[in-house]
């Protein structure tokens, strides 16, 4: 997990893999987090 920031904004953001066509997935704020989402999502992206 690696923090950004953007344009004065913070933004954490989780990566995978090592190559191949970046993919970028977006979630909701409030209760939600990016680990919860996609979960199950990320993995077979990356295969």
């Amino acid at each position: 997990m690696a923090w950004l920031e953007v344009e004065g904004l913070r933004v954490c953001c989780l990566t995978t893999g090592a190559s191949g066509t970046p993919v970028l997935l977006l979630h909701g704020g409030a209760i939600d987090s990016a680990r919860f989402s996609y979960e199950y999502v990320i993995e077979p992206l990356v295969l």
